[in-house]
């Protein structure tokens, strides 16, 4: 169809040629008005005949040669003086005249030439701008079209005539193209295209070949006179084909993932969770929406996990290696349980966006696994309109013309990109590709390609480009660009969906299928296959579903099938014994749920799950349960199981003859537990799991919630016993406080016996030890006395001097050891007892400054289990620092952790100790003292296994660190004293 509007109406003339010619043009009239005046009034005639006769020559020459207009009008010029002088040599007057008016022709011939050259170049512009026009018409990606105000289609680009069959020379309309009346395509925007001058709608159409199509259509009035209406229709077909194709892939995977009996999700680069299927209900007790609200995937493990998985996360981002790790969950009730994440990475362009990943419920596992440990530690006792972008550019690249899109969709503005190059416009790693495009277009004249552009802010866009040479002769090329980023994200999208769909599965440790409804297996994951050793070329043999049944539940499993499929049967998950190809078998859980399209059943999903490890696990726990119950009845302790809630408590094992009941008091047991077990016991529990833990002569462990303590209990047989009990809080309410508390009971009637036998035989042994002490330091002291009366009598006499001092410094010697023997016979006598380390630092300020020393303490309120000889050790370290540290002015005490032991410093001034005593100094007798100072430290220190080792630089001070294990330390809270 040809081309017939008016051209002139998209380029005016004024946009063509300057306002200067016109300026130019009025200038050169009035000089030669002017010029003629002059003429007719001062010269005779054969002068005014001979001015008029270069005129024609002037006005032709120029007109042919307009770039040579100056030396044409130089030329005529002398000779038109050489003739005036010939003619009117001797008349001075026409001489003055002629030599006036050459000046005046010169400037009419160089006017009349640059008047000349400018409507030339107009003339060129104007036919360059109408080729570039009728190309862009007819090579645009888009349907162009020119149609009037009254639905006829005066013209149409190649693309049209191609999509709609149009014939040469046959007349149309918008009706008849199929663009009006049912799909009002046309119809919808045409009153707005009336008022406004522009319109846009999008519509389903039927092409002549039948099929139908997705438009849309933007419409503009371009000459309202003639009521002409340029229409850019493009095809949108296979881009809503994509979408439709994403969101079915989309739907698929959530139905997927939704019946999956696990927690599925996705993680951003932040830790938020951006997916989560619906299970999360039923493990976390969260909806999705809550979860992908903002919460983070620590938010739903427990404190004590909280900073090992942020650490995780934060690892895991860096693209070190991701596998299944274990947590401890935490409900939205704040219950706990064991979970398995299994994470692996979410990628984009080659880098890490996130983590995705699922949560296994191991509770009952857990359960298992603790409960089959716990037994057999027990038995052992003890984780513009165009859509298109347009660019006109040089061979070499160098930009000539753009339209606004271009600068829209890069977000540059068109003064940026005009003069510039077109390959500073595409990406680093296309612009090889591009030269080489161009060098390929020079031959063949019209390409299309696809590649990447940059935008301003650096993101790339992905274009598809048709470039055609306009202008062999000057290499100007033409190039229709078209962004399809939203398009390429669609497919990459709709392949990734399908790649995570079939990488999600393939990651579940269960069986993932799709049956049509007829049983026959359309889809089976990489453990399906594994499972049942199984071919990939199953897939489409027509193989059903029961058949992977044992025989003698093969019938079952397919009339269960066949209700599920017509709607029969509401349940959900059936227990199978599954058979391999291989003919071994094993026990699999099925859960099952029907595929939809458009309303109708189309087929089935599930999950198999092999349960042969849970039903093994199970079998171990019954045999584990018997072992349990012989070893309670071989230890002869007693069980016990408190549930504070209902007030009720439990007991198993040797109970009965603990408490001196026969066979036929059980019931009365039952209902006395409380009067048999006095109140000081119930009491005691309450103050351990309420904070109160100061409790003398008691145990209690608040990071394990674990405690022990001894009773003297009134048997029903009227006997009285001591029994030892230990306890756990097994579970507690949603406010922390304990609802069942577990442990075991233990007679130690005859151990307390022997105890207290020793410990009477250690107190007379203590009151000897005073005695005889006393007796020493009495005969010391007269030692002393004879010795002082010696030295009057052998004065003068040196060596019998030298014997008296020897004699009295060997009674000294005696004299210490058996005062510092005084200090320490408590040693290991008393038993370990929790104390406040920076209390008892703080006491020694006072005697430290009497010995010239400041000491400074800074720790928490730090409780260690210990022997109560406990401040002999800082008294003991503070006297060696002044006895050996020679010039010691500071001491400082501090409390460290390093993992989760921790550390108490004790570091001075002063000299310290040389690298080759150190292994040394807490030997027994090493020193110039009693070389006992140190040695005892270290045995105080080891009844409660904890160790003092020096680790000081010589010459810059001694530095003691005494290392406190994790159960023999505790923070009484987090405020530190000055």
């Amino acid at each position: 169809m040809s081309y017939n509007i008016n051209f002139l109406k998209l380029k005016s003339k004024k946009e063509i040629e300057p306002f200067w010619n016109y300026i130019l043009l009025g200038v050169l009239i009035f000089t030669i008005l002017i010029s003629e005046i002059a003429l007719y009034l001062f010269s005779d005639g054969i002068i005014f005949f001979i001015s008029h006769i270069f005129y024609f020559p002037l006005f032709l020459l120029i007109y042919m040669y307009p770039e040579k207009g100056f030396w044409i009008t130089i030329v005529l010029g002398i000779l038109y003086y050489l003739l005036i002088l010939f003619v009117s040599y001797d008349d001075y007057y026409n001489l003055a005249a002629a030599i006036l008016f050459v000046f005046t022709y010169l400037g009419v011939g160089i006017g009349s030439s640059v008047l000349s050259e400018g409507f030339k170049t107009g003339g060129k512009k104007l036919r360059q701008y109408k080729k570039n026009y009728l190309n862009l018409f007819e090579n645009t990606n888009d349907i162009v079209m020119v149609y009037n105000l009254d639905g006829d289609v005066l013209c149409c680009n190649n693309k049209g005539n191609e999509i709609f069959e149009i014939e040469k020379e046959c007349r149309l309309t918008i009706k008849s193209l199929g663009l009006s009346g049912e799909t009002s395509l046309f119809d919808e925007g045409f009153e707005k295209l009336k008022k406004t001058g522009h319109s846009y709608a999008e519509g389903k159409v039927k092409i002549p070949s039948g099929d139908y199509r997705y438009f849309e259509m933007s419409s503009s009035i371009t000459d309202a006179e003639n009521g002409y209406v340029h229409a850019f229709i493009r095809d949108i077909t296979e881009r809503n084909n994509a979408l439709d194709a994403l969101q079915e892939s989309e739907n698929r995977f959530r139905v997927i993932t939704n019946q999956i009996p696990d927690l599925i999700f996705e993680l951003d680069e932040q830790g938020n969770f951006s997916f989560a299927t619906r299970y999360s209900i039923n493990m976390f007790g969260y909806e999705p929406d809550e979860l992908t609200n903002g919460m983070k995937f620590w938010d739903i493990l427990a404190d004590s996990d909280k900073e090992r998985a942020k650490q995780n996360f934060d690892w895991f981002m860096t693209g070190h290696i991701v596998g299944a790790t274990e947590y401890t969950g935490k409900r939205k009730d704040n219950s706990v349980f064991p979970v398995m994440m299994n994470i692996s990475y979410v990628f984009s362009d080659s880098t890490i966006t996130g983590l995705r990943g699922i949560a296994i419920d191991i509770s009952q596992r857990k359960q298992m696994e603790s409960a089959l440990k716990s037994s057999e530690k027990k038995y052992r006792s003890l984780f513009e309109n165009s859509n298109d972008a347009v660019l006109i550019h040089y061979t070499n690249g160098k930009i000539i013309d753009i339209n606004e899109r271009l600068a829209l969709m890069l977000g540059y503005n068109s003064e940026y990109i005009l003069g510039g190059n077109i390959f500073d416009l595409f990406s680093k790693d296309s612009r090889n590709s591009v030269n080489d495009i161009i060098s390929e277009l020079k031959k063949k004249k019209n390409l299309f390609f696809e590649s990447e552009m940059v935008r301003k802010d650096g993101k790339n866009v992905i274009v598809e480009v048709s470039a055609s040479i306009v202008s062999g002769e000057k290499g100007i090329v033409q190039s229709v660009v078209r962004d399809i980023t939203e398009k390429k994200i669609a497919e990459d999208a709709l392949i990734e969906s399908e790649k995570r769909f079939r990488n999600l599965t393939d990651l579940l440790p269960q069986i993932v299928f799709e049956l049509d409804t007829e049983g026959r297996v359309t889809f089976l994951n990489k453990n399906g296959f594994e499972s049942f050793q199984a071919d990939n070329d199953i897939i489409g043999k027509g193989i059903c579903f029961w058949e992977a049944i044992a025989p003698e539940e093969k019938e079952i499993s397919r009339q269960n099938f066949n209700q599920i499929i017509s709607g029969h049967n509401s349940e959900t998950s059936f227990e199978y014994t599954a058979q391999r190809f291989d003919g071994t078998k094993f026990p699999m859980l099925v859960y099952v749920s029907l595929i939809e399209k458009s309303g109708n059943v189309t087929g089935a999903r599930g999950i198999g799950i092999d349960i042969s490890t849970r039903k093994k696990m199970e079998e171990a726990l019954l045999v584990s349960e018997e072992r349990l119950n012989l070893a309670i009845q071989g230890a002869g302790v007693c069980v016990w199981d408190w549930d504070m809630k209902n007030d009720h408590i439990f007991f198993s094992g040797n109970y009965k003859e603990m408490f001196g009941y026969g066979n036929l008091d059980e019931e009365c047991l039952q209902t006395n537990w409380r009067e048999l077990l006095q109140i000081q016991f119930f009491s005691d529990v309450m103050d351990f799991f309420t904070g109160i833990t100061g409790v003398e002569g008691k145990k209690f462990d608040p990071d394990s919630h674990q405690f022990e303590s001894e009773y003297h209990i009134l048997c029903k047989n009227g006997r009285y016993k001591w029994i030892n009990v230990m306890g756990k809080i097994a579970e507690s309410d949603a406010l922390g406080i304990p609802v069942r508390i577990v442990g075991i009971m233990q007679d130690i009637t005859q151990i307390k016996q022997y105890q207290n036998a020793i410990s009477e035989a250690n107190r007379k042994l203590n009151l000897l030890s005073s005695i005889t002490r006393h007796d020493i330091l009495n005969q010391i002291a007269g030692i002393n006395g004879f010795t002082d009366l010696m030295y009057r009598k052998v004065e003068g006499n040196e060596e019998l001097i030298h014997h008296l001092e020897r004699i009295k410094q060997a009674s000294g010697n005696i004299q210490e050891q058996i005062i510092f023997t005084r200090d320490y016979h408590n040693i290991g006598v008393e038993s370990p007892v929790w104390q406040r380390v920076d209390l008892i630092t703080k006491k020694m300020q006072s005697k430290a400054k009497s010995m010239g020393i400041n000491l400074n303490v800074s720790m928490p309120h730090l409780e260690i289990y210990a022997d109560p000889m406990l401040e002999k050790i800082f008294f003991n370290l503070l006297d060696n620092a002044v006895r050996h540290g020679q010039k010691v002015s500071l001491v400082d005490i501090s409390f460290e952790r390093k993992n989760k032991t921790g550390v108490i410093v004790v570091e001075d001034d002063g000299i310290g100790v040389p690298e080759k005593l150190k292994s040394r100094i807490f030997d027994h007798g090493f020193g110039s003292n009693t070389g006992l100072g140190l040695f005892l430290t270290k045995e105080i220190l080891g009844i409660t296994t904890l160790k003092i080792v020096e680790t000081g630089i010589y010459g810059k001070g001694a530095h003691f660190e005494i290392i406190l294990p994790p159960e023999y330390y505790r923070i009484v809270n987090d405020e530190v004293l000055d």
